[in-house]
Order: structure tokens, then C-alpha cells, then sequence
């Protein structure tokens, strides 16, 4: 199955650890722009941003804490209006780990 998301945008929270980053990069591979959320790991987040850049998509690192008020109200102001999908990889990740303890 193959899907179309040219000229779509997405969000993905936690989007410069594993399961965000593998998201981030299947929809770029399907044609999405992408906002890589991260908290702490710039690093990391601008890396996979070089990375979706490198395969023709627009993508850019958003530095947000997801757990204070004002930093939501930031990103949903800068986002919000042009994006398709938020994927919450960050709030994925905090279930599986408390569903394995």
C-alpha cells in the first residue's frame, strides 16, 4: 500500500527519540513535511531534520516542553493552521515503557 502525503505537514512530539524518529521518517518518505519535536536532544533532532531535508522534504526542529501550558500555546500558534497530523511519539513511548514495568 502506498500513501500520498505530498504537501501535507505533520508534528510529531518526541520526534528526536527512536519511535519519533522512525515515525518522522516514514512520513517523509511518503511525502510530508515534518516539525521534529524535542525537549532536550537537539542533537538529535536537528540531525534527523538534515536528514529529511536531504530527501527533498521541508522539516525543522521545534524545541517545546509538552508538559507547560506556554509551551504548547507556542507550538500551536507557529503549527497549527498548516499542519495535517500531530503524532504524539513522546506520549507513545512514556505507555510502553509503563506497560513493560
Amino acid at each position: 500500500m502506498e500513501i500520498n502525503l505530498q504537501n501535507k505537514k505533520a508534528l510529531i512530539t518526541g520526534g528526536s527519540g527512536g519511535l519519533g524518529r522512525t515515525i518522522a521518517l516514514m512520513l517523509a518518505e511518503c511525502g510530508a513535511d515534518v516539525a521534529v519535536h524535542y525537549n532536550s536532544n537537539s542533537q538529535c533532532a536537528e540531525q534527523l531534520v538534515a536528514k529529511i531535508s536531504n530527501m527533498g522534504r521541508n522539516s525543522t526542529a521545534v524545541k517545546a516542553d509538552i508538559t507547560s501550558y506556554e509551551s504548547i500555546c507556542m507550538v500551536s500558534n507557529r503549527f497549527l493552521n498548516s499542519l495535517l497530523m500531530i503524532i504524539t511519539a513522546y506520549l507513545l513511548s512514556i505507555c510502553s515503557r509503563k506497560k513493560r514495568t
